[in-house]
């Protein structure tokens, strides 16, 4: 996709825009990419979280953190303490964001745009990660 984009535009004037949040699903079974259902007041809702709410989860429950190969993305199978459904989340991390940090800088991207800034609620390997690529002029 990024090579559209490229045929049209210089790579300096492409900024990246990721996530620093992910989206957690209420699913039908506890398998990769299972059916999402619709969300009810019992077993909750299917929602996007931030980063940190996701980490304060991973921290909660202690799910096994497998990889999407596809969307270059961890993910997670738990089912919720509160509403005993069965839960699918997909999100950035610093691996996964490290990954486009490596699109950036080898297409000469002019930079990266990141919503929301503060959504990592002190965990700190996102900032790091930023700075590891963005500054002193290192891209």
């Amino acid at each position: 996709m990024l090579n559209d984009y490229l045929s049209y535009l210089p790579p300096n004037k492409i900024i990246l825009g990721l996530p620093y949040y992910g989206y957690n699903w209420v699913v039908k079974e506890g398998i990769p990419y299972a059916e999402r259902i619709p969300g009810t007041d019992d077993i909750g809702f299917s929602q996007p979280q931030t980063y940190s709410a996701i980490m304060d989860t991973i921290l909660e429950v202690k799910p096994q953190i497998k990889w999407d190969d596809l969307g270059k993305v961890p993910y997670f199978i738990y089912k919720s303490p509160s509403t005993s459904s069965t839960r699918e989340v997909y999100y950035e991390n610093a691996e996964s964001l490290r990954l486009k940090y490596e699109l950036i800088r080898n297409n000469k991207l002019l930079g990266v745009g990141i919503w929301a800034l503060g959504y990592d609620g002190g965990y700190i390997e996102l900032w790091n990660l930023l700075s590891e690529y963005f500054s002193n002029g290192k891209q």
